[in-house]
């Protein structure tokens, strides 16, 4: 898998390689049957999401408030969710922009959040009070209420696959000096008692043809 040559100025000579990219790894993933996956079946994957809600809740639920000591109450909880839907819909779409432009360094931190994401929303359902906490806007009580391990539990098998895509999405994520080492390349020459040091920074990554495809069969 080539990616092509420009010689523009900085930062231009990046963003055209970026769009350089995108005609390329499409027809990789086309010619590898993942294309379809993220154009028709993630889409309609998560534009399902609220209807299939919709049709098992009974006639006359309303899903605003609910009963407690004899009268109606917010519910919090299921605008939380509505939220968490959206932030990892938003989440997949921009670690999505990144693989078709190879930067393979970028996908893991989104993925990352879009997980926490619906671990929110999951644990909202058993712990209702979580969206008090949301809708205080009390940012430290929330993230002290939904570490990894509380909306991902190691023992629950529903999140076990999740869990282990954090996980791994962390390591990639937080250990910022080995990212950067790995898209580094150096060369050292000595010549007449002269030391020579040229460094190259690679902006894309991952765009040998097995990485690529590890990455988008990861995302999905």
């Amino acid at each position: 898998m080539g990616i092509m040559t420009v010689h523009k100025a900085f930062p231009y000579n990046v963003l055209e390689a970026d769009q350089s990219n995108l005609p390329i790894t499409v027809e990789v993933l086309a010619q590898h049957g993942i294309l379809d996956l993220y154009e028709f079946v993630v889409p309609q994957l998560f534009a399902g999401l609220l209807p299939a809600a919709e049709r098992a809740a009974p006639e006359d639920y309303f899903p605003f408030t609910r009963k407690a000591n004899g009268r109606d109450v917010p519910t919090y909880d299921f605008i939380l969710r509505l939220f968490m839907l959206q932030s990892s819909h938003e989440q997949f779409v921009f670690a999505l922009g990144h693989l078709y432009r190879a930067h393979g360094s970028e996908v893991p931190g989104h993925l990352r959040r879009a997980i926490e994401s619906a671990g929110i929303a999951y644990l909202s359902k058993s712990k209702p009070e979580l969206g008090d906490v949301f809708i205080s806007g009390d940012a430290q009580k929330l993230r002290n209420e939904t570490r990894t391990r509380t909306i991902l539990p190691p023992g629950d098998p529903l999140n076990a696959d999740l869990l282990e895509s954090v996980n791994y999405a962390s390591k990639l994520t937080h250990n910022n000096f080995m990212s950067f080492v790995n898209r580094a390349k150096h060369d050292i020459s000595i010549k007449d008692s002269q030391w020579s040091v040229r460094l190259t920074f690679a902006f894309h990554s991952g765009t040998n043809l097995g990485g690529l495809l590890r990455l988008a069969l990861w995302m999905l």
